[in-house]
């Protein structure tokens, strides 16, 4: 699923129609989890949103010491699923 709302669609249509097919979703919110929960969600791509506040500041710090900074900042994903969502369990978005 491209976003919260198909996956969150998806796993409603998947819980009243049993099916082989492994949803995949992007984000990670308590709805999403609940369904990673009940098998209606397979997974979800996260990204690590909480390090962007801590690294936009860091950035500022850096150009306004007159330091040079990275044009390009890879803030990495993570695959969350019923094995191990536990391990994300306070970065839940709402």
């Amino acid at each position: 699923a491209t976003n919260v709302g198909w996956g969150l669609a998806y796993a409603k249509y998947f819980s009243k129609h049993k099916s082989d097919i492994k949803v995949l979703t992007v984000d990670y919110t308590k709805k999403i989890k609940e369904n990673i929960v009940k098998g209606h969600i397979h997974s979800a791509i996260a990204q690590r949103a909480f390090a962007w506040g801590t690294m936009a500041l860091e950035f500022l710090l850096d150009v306004f010491s007159g330091k040079q900074v990275q044009k390009y900042t890879d803030t990495g994903t993570y695959e969350v699923n019923k094995e191990n969502f536990n391990i994300y369990e306070n970065r839940i978005e709402s």
